[in-house]
C-alpha cells in the first residue's frame, strides 16, 4: 500500500486546536456590533457645528466690512486719476462727480461719473461727454462722504479750484478707522489709510 500525501501541517493545528483559524469571532448578530450614530447624538453635533459658524462669521464681520471699504476706495481714487490724466491728455477740463449727492455723508456713496467738461462751466451738462460711470455701492459695503460733490481738474493736470479735496471712505460696522482720499492742489491724490470715521 502505498503512502498518501503528507497531512496538512496547517489543516492538522487547526483540527487539533493547536491554532486557532483567525479571531475570537463576536456572537452578536453585525447589525448589532457596527450600529450607527442615535437621533440625539446627531442633533447635538449639528448644534455643535452651527454655533461655531455663528461663531466664525462673526469674527470675520470686520474683515469682510473693511475690505468692502478698501475696495470702494481703491475705485474711487482709480477715477480721480483718471479724470487727472484725461483733463491733461484732452486739453480740457475734466472732473469727478457724485451721481445722486443726495445723501448728507454719503456723498459719492450713489455712484459717480467722469466726465468731460467741455463749455468749462465746472460743473456737468447735458450733452457733454462721461468717461466712465461707477454705479452705487451696496448699502453694506462703505459711505463715501465728502464736503464737495465735483473734483475737476484743468489740462495741466491741477485741481480747479486750487485747494484739497477730501474723500472720507468708512466701512459699514464697528471698525472707526476708513480712509481719507485728499486731492491736493498739484491733482495728485494722497490716501490716509488710518482716517477717523
Amino acid at each position: 500500500m502505498r503512502p498518501g500525501p503528507p497531512p496538512d501541517p496547517i489543516a492538522y493545528r487547526r483540527a487539533s486546536g493547536i491554532e486557532r483559524s483567525g479571531p475570537a469571532r463576536d456572537a452578536r448578530p453585525l447589525a448589532l456590533s457596527h450600529r450607527g450614530s442615535t437621533l440625539p447624538e446627531l442633533l447635538t453635533t449639528l448644534a455643535v457645528f452651527v454655533i461655531l459658524t455663528l461663531l466664525a462669521v462673526a469674527a470675520m464681520g470686520p474683515t469682510i466690512s473693511g475690505n468692502r471699504a478698501y475696495a470702494a476706495q481703491s475705485e474711487i481714487a482709480a477715477s480721480l486719476a483718471l479724470a487727472r490724466s484725461e483733463a491733461e491728455r484732452r486739453g480740457v477740463p475734466v472732473g469727478v462727480s457724485a451721481t445722486a449727492p443726495s445723501v448728507s455723508g454719503n456723498e459719492f456713496g450713489g455712484g459717480w461719473f467722469v466726465f468731460v467738461d467741455e463749455n468749462n462751466n465746472g460743473s456737468f451738462d447735458s450733452g457733454e461727454t462721461v468717461v466712465r460711470t461707477h454705479e452705487s455701492l451696496p448699502s453694506n459695503s462703505a459711505t463715501l462722504a465728502s464736503p464737495t460733490t465735483t473734483i475737476l481738474f484743468n489740462p495741466m493736470g491741477f485741481a480747479i479750484p486750487a485747494g484739497t479735496s477730501t474723500i472720507t471712505v468708512c466701512p459699514i460696522g464697528s471698525i472707526h478707522k476708513g480712509y481719507a482720499i485728499a486731492v491736493q492742489p498739484n491733482g495728485l491724490a494722497d490716501v490716509n489709510p488710518d482716517a477717523a470715521c
